[in-house]
């Protein structure tokens, strides 16, 4: 069972996912105690949205447009043809599975699966920071890629081509939120060194896995699956931040009613949103 790294005896509580005092989410905390819970954590979810896709837009555009046009976008194409060249059936078979383990069907498993088993364990917190990256992760992927609609790369491809544009990958986005989110989750809840050691192995290995096998079967160029990851991560850091506001926001509000202790999943009047179905 899941136990809490770092937890007061007899509390209830996983201090990773709680504001410092002082920090930006402590403060956000502060300023919206009056209101409820919802409020101020999808206020952080959306300009995390805005910002992000903001961001990654730009940065498309400006790779397509103006830094691919020039020798950076042959490197690009070149490691394409590269990998494409030197394809072998048991590699092929290796990133077959990779990609699978991506596609958004089983993605949706497994984030379903974790909430629900986090749910049970009254840890409402890692459910709301793991279900709320995929879904920030696939609408910035949405709004990134069709602002800034890349070709996927001229070689033979492996799958299917799906009907969205090459950047940001979005395999790499869901799969490096999915499992590096499982990492933190279960490295910041258990006391066992080695089994926390053993979930970054598995996510480090998992999402440099399937970047790899995008870039492999031609489905991506190599600065997507970069730009995917770095989405990744985004997502988890956005969500990382909203969790810990609306702690804090339910947490100062108990304080001002008299509760004692730190919130539980009956407090929040928020519920752990679900990835949507997309092609990537």
């Amino acid at each position: 069972m899941l136990q809490p790294t770092g937890a007061v005896p007899g509390e209830d509580r996983t201090s990773y996912f709680e504001p410092v005092p002082g920090s930006v989410a402590d403060r956000v905390a502060a300023r919206y105690e009056d209101s409820a819970p919802a409020v101020p954590v999808v206020g952080t979810y959306v300009a995390g949205w805005a910002a992000l896709s903001a961001f990654f837009t730009v940065i498309g555009l400006l790779l397509v447009e103006v830094v691919l046009a020039g020798r950076p976008g042959e490197w690009d194409a070149s490691a394409s043809r590269w990998l494409a060249e030197r394809r072998t059936d048991w590699v092929d078979g290796l990133t077959g599975a990779a990609t699978f383990i991506a596609n958004t069907f089983p993605v949706i498993a497994v984030v379903a699966a974790c909430c629900l088993v986090l749910l049970l364990l009254r840890r409402w917190r890692e459910a709301v920071f793991l279900a709320g990256a995929l879904l920030l992760e696939v609408t910035v992927f949405l709004t990134a890629n069709t602002l800034a609609d890349r070709s996927r790369p001229d070689v033979p491809r492996l799958d299917s081509t799906p009907s969205t544009g090459s950047f940001p990958s979005g395999h790499a986005a869901a799969s490096l939120a999915l499992w590096v989110g499982l990492a933190i989750i279960v490295s910041t809840n258990v006391r066992h060194r080695v089994v926390a050691v053993l979930a970054w192995i598995v996510a480090a290995v998992l999402a440099v896995g399937v970047a790899f096998a995008r870039t492999y079967r031609g489905m991506h160029h190599v600065t997507d699956v970069v730009a995917g990851m770095a989405l990744g991560i985004g997502a988890l850091a956005v969500s990382l931040l909203a969790v810990r506001v609306v702690s804090g926001t339910v947490d100062r509000h108990r304080a001002r009613t008299g509760v004692t202790g730190h919130a539980d999943e009956s407090d929040i009047a928020v519920a752990a949103p679900s990835p949507v179905e997309v092609t990537r």
